[in-house]
């Protein structure tokens, strides 16, 4: 029997992200099936990384390697080339995927359902659903996607809603939790390897230091818990009680150093440090960007970030040392540590909204109210997002911390019960593996190996007398790049509205937009350039496979 070939892209599995954490788990489940001849496609690394040599299945890294000049030059000229743009249709012809899976945000892996060799794959995406409304243009690329999982229930009623039921949602991932390594420890034991003392009240979060995390926000709000402790005459609480960042210093967000030593309660907040050195970890008040390790001394401790974290496991004593977990953000396409927090049986608590509410709307868990709901700006989502009510949340944190002690070990096994029995990241691997073989897959003889080129007419004459710009645009799309489904695509639809009003939004990155004039004439030059590109990507494909004398070699892209 013919194997489907699969190509799974994401950040690189050997990673210690959330993205890599799951797609390790996912990709190990399919490849331990037997059914399927597998290769990976990962960001932030380069194929020839010794970590990638410990992985059974065949690794492509999304950073060229050293030697490869003109591939390094257009990866630093492309904004997603760290995503894997640049690279995408050399992996492409060297691995010819049956289908590609991809499982991050729609801005990351667009470039797959763009990409001129789509007509030789299926595509199945499990993009991030983290608030409403959902962009026409996301809405469009996972109408033409093959089939899609939705990481929550929410992403799946929110997609169903907007794209009027439009998008073939196949089922719901729920990533969740490798529960062998998230589970139940003797808190006395994990805080006695990260020194804390036992009798504290810890509240735990674990983010990256990212700007939709309310880092500011979250330390605000403990301080004025600590505050009503006071007031309400439980100094006992309030002095034993720390929040405990384990984060990452510097990063994209926040300056977290800024807001540890202005806050006023910097003695109350632990973070973690790792040691280059000798390997150790160990939860600390904030002493600095680089430190000197408890352990042995040296100048060597940091705080952990995505290229250099602790292990799952050592994340997992972290987890156990907490009394309460709290994700504190304007919204979540899953919030990944909720479910692994519970599964260590530590109740969670997170504002109420997108996909963490249904995490925290369960047994053992708190849901916070949203104090007020915004709208982000067009260079970034447009979405609404959410903001804690805080005096909600510091009444909810008093109300945890004067309970008694059965309740709190209650709330925590209740929690534990929801993760083990609705967030496991086998029951998301087999979602995948149900989809994988459900896409039918055509022989390759009439895909990647098809001798024929795709047929793209270049007829670039100027139209005249139509009496729309939709009838122009039709022509165009027709005439010049040759497929007609762009007609009922958001492709048409954003060119249509930049004829009428005359210029065009050109996105210089994630969150960056930039206009320029665009007329037919502008219309006509970008059709031309992407019918050139199809061509030379045919071009590619055809030598590769049918021209020997011109065969590319990966290690020459």
């Amino acid at each position: 029997m013919i194997k489907k070939r699969i190509l799974w892209i994401s950040e690189a599995s050997f990673l210690n992200t959330g993205f890599a954490v799951l797609s390790r788990y996912i990709i190990n489940a399919l490849y331990q099936t037997g059914k399927y001849e597998i290769a990976e496609f990962g960001s932030y690394a380069k194929t020839s990384d010794p970590r990638a040599m410990q992985i059974p299945w065949k690794f492509y890294g999304a950073i060229p390697e050293d030697h490869q000049t003109d591939a390094k030059q257009r990866y630093n000229q492309s904004v997603y080339g760290q995503f894997g743009e640049t690279l995408f249709p050399h992996v492409c012809l060297d691995f010819r995927p049956d289908i590609v899976c991809d499982v991050r945000d729609f801005w990351m892996c667009n470039f797959e359902a763009q990409s001129p060799f789509r007509k030789y794959f299926k595509l199945l995406w499990m993009p991030t659903v983290d608030g409403e409304p959902q962009k026409e243009e996301w809405l469009d690329s996972y109408s033409h996607a093959d089939a899609i999982i939705t990481y929550s229930e929410y992403g799946k009623r929110t997609i169903e809603r907007e794209s009027k039921t439009k998008v073939n949602i196949v089922g719901v991932g729920k990533p969740g939790v490798a529960h062998e390594v998230f589970r139940p420890l003797s808190k006395a034991a994990v805080r006695k390897t990260l020194g804390i003392p036992e009798d504290e009240n810890i509240i735990l979060t674990v983010m990256r230091n990212q700007r939709r995390k309310l880092f500011p926000d979250l330390i605000n709000d403990f301080k004025a818990f600590l505050l009503h402790c006071v007031k309400n005459d439980r100094l006992d609480i309030a002095t034993k009680t720390k929040l405990y960042l384990h984060t990452s210093y510097p990063d994209v967000g926040f300056d977290i150093a800024r807001l540890i030593m202005q806050s006023g309660v910097s003695q109350s907040i632990y973070v973690t440090y790792m040691c280059k050195n000798c390997g150790k970890f160990y939860a600390s008040r904030f002493v600095g960007e680089v430190a000197v390790c408890r352990h042995c001394g040296s100048i060597s401790a940091f705080m952990p970030n995505t290229q250099h974290g602790v292990t799952r496991e050592n994340l997992a004593d972290i987890y156990n040392a907490a009394d309460l977990y709290i994700q504190y953000s304007i919204c979540e396409g899953f919030g990944c540590p909720i479910a692994e927090a519970k599964a260590c049986g530590i109740p969670a608590m997170s504002i109420a909204y997108s996909a963490s509410a249904e995490q925290v709307e369960a047994p053992g868990c708190i849901a916070l109210k949203v104090g007020k709901f915004f709208y982000e700006p067009v260079i970034e989502t447009e979405q609404m997002r959410a903001l804690p009510d805080s005096k909600d949340t510091v009444a909810k944190l008093y109300g945890f911390f004067t309970s008694e002690l059965a309740t709190k070990k209650a709330m925590g096994h209740s929690a534990m019960k929801d993760a083990l029995e609705n967030y496991t990241l086998a029951r998301c691997a087999k979602v995948f593996e149900k989809a994988l073989d459900e896409l039918y897959t055509p022989p390759q003889d009439g895909t990647w190996l098809n001798p024929q080129p795709i047929h793209v007419p270049m007829d670039t004459r100027v139209p005249h007398g139509f009496e729309s710009n939709s009838q122009f645009l039709d022509h165009c799309i027709h005439n010049i790049i040759g497929d007609d489904s762009l007609k009922q695509s958001y492709f048409k639809t954003e060119r249509l509205k930049a004829l009428n009003v005359g210029y065009i939004g050109a996105k210089t990155g994630p969150s960056n937009m930039q206009r320029r004039p665009y007329g037919t004439q502008e219309a006509i030059q970008e059709m031309i350039v992407i019918a050139q590109n199809i061509q030379g990507h045919e071009k590619m494909r055809l030598d590769k496979f049918f021209n020997n004398e011109s065969k590319l070699n990966w290690t020459q892209v």
